[in-house]
């Protein structure tokens, strides 16, 4: 086949005509000269009507018009440019998202006489991208659940016997004549048994839902139930804000994220140091903090901080800080952490009190 028979005008309308994706020759301005009948269908414009409309401007949505001239002008001064990402307006003004490049048409002297732009539709594409994430959130969610009924037959097997030996070591604490040594393997003990309700809590805490019971709760009465179960070491001091404040919360699950923010404090001082919790009034929130003496988060897992199973200690789940994370979001408030001091800062909007 010749060069003549390759511009000949009939082959060149069936080679654009049996190409499935969008085409069009534009004009040196951008405005349409021609476009194939899968433009049409896409667009859902009729084709007189596309003839002579700017393609980087007429037909593509104005958030995304900037990108389009930039990849025109592209186009123009290197000749090619491929695989732009715009948002498109049909005719009866919805929007599709389709992927485009261009290229440079010249004649025998190399004079520019316009441009070629090829677009596809993206439109299937993302709805089998969504799709496809429909069914992993499906999938996972069945996991969850099983995840969840198994954590629950396990907490209640592990807990049971865990009663038993703390009130075992409650009698022995209790029982005179202890030998030399005795308090010291027993606080041991306590110690470990903390350890394990600790962790089947988090997890416990990571996989149940439960939905909140918005009260109206005084802070420190919520944090003082938070101190109260937990064993805190003689040699670590807590200092907590004398002013009160009332929170619009589910206070259980306010009290959750209180004792494993004060717990991870305590296994940050290493049984040694100072847990400073403070309370502040905002205009709209309320911003509780929760700082400590111990040494500075490196950096480099500050971001890694809140994300699932992530933990730097050799006995911890990785789930305490993001059931604290999910509980403090699902009250409509954010948490954050922060070096020099080492803290945590919640956020929670202000209660509305009538």
């Amino acid at each position: 086949m010749n060069e003549n028979n390759l511009l000949d005008e009939k082959f060149t309308n069936i080679l654009f005509e049996t190409i499935p994706d969008m085409l069009a020759i534009l004009d040196k301005n951008g405005k349409i000269l021609f476009c194939n009948s899968q433009f049409v269908k896409n667009s859902r414009f009729e084709k007189k009507e596309l003839i002579g409309m700017i393609a980087p401007v007429d037909l593509v949505h104005k958030d995304d018009r900037e990108k389009a001239l930039s990849a025109f002008e592209q186009v123009v001064t290197e000749g090619i440019h491929l695989n732009v990402q715009l948002n498109v307006i049909r005719k009866d003004k919805t929007v599709f998202p389709s992927l485009w490049s261009g290229s440079v048409l010249k004649d025998k002297s190399e004079t520019v006489q316009g441009y070629l732009i090829t677009g596809k539709d993206l439109t299937v594409i993302d709805n089998l991208k969504n799709e496809l994430k429909q069914l992993s959130t499906q999938k996972f969610n069945e996991h969850l659940l099983t995840i969840g009924e198994l954590s629950a037959r396990l907490s209640h097997d592990i807990r049971n016997p865990l009663g038993i030996i703390r009130m075992a070591i409650e009698n022995m604490h209790n029982a005179k004549n202890k030998p030399d040594g005795f308090e010291a393997s027993i606080e041991r003990c306590n110690r470990s048994i903390d350890r394990i309700t600790h962790q089947i809590n988090d997890v416990m805490d990571f996989v149940r839902q439960k939905p909140l019971t918005l009260t109206n709760n005084y802070f420190l009465e919520i944090l003082n139930s938070s101190i109260l179960s937990m064993n805190i070491p003689k040699s670590i001091k807590i200092i907590k804000p004398k002013d009160d404040f009332v929170l619009y919360c589910d206070p259980e699950q306010i009290q959750v994220v209180f004792s494993n923010l004060i717990l991870n404090s305590i296994q940050a001082l290493s049984q040694n140091g100072q847990i400073d919790i403070s309370i502040l009034q905002n205009n709209d929130s309320m911003e509780i903090i929760f700082a400590d003496s111990g040494i500075p988060i490196p950096e480099k897992i500050m971001p890694k901080i809140f994300e699932p199973l992530f933990t730097t200690k050799q006995m911890g789940t990785g789930l305490g800080l993001v059931s604290c994370k999910t509980i403090i979001e699902s009250h409509g408030g954010s948490i954050r952490v922060k070096n020099n001091p080492t803290r945590f800062e919640i956020t929670l909007p202000k209660p509305i009190i009538h």
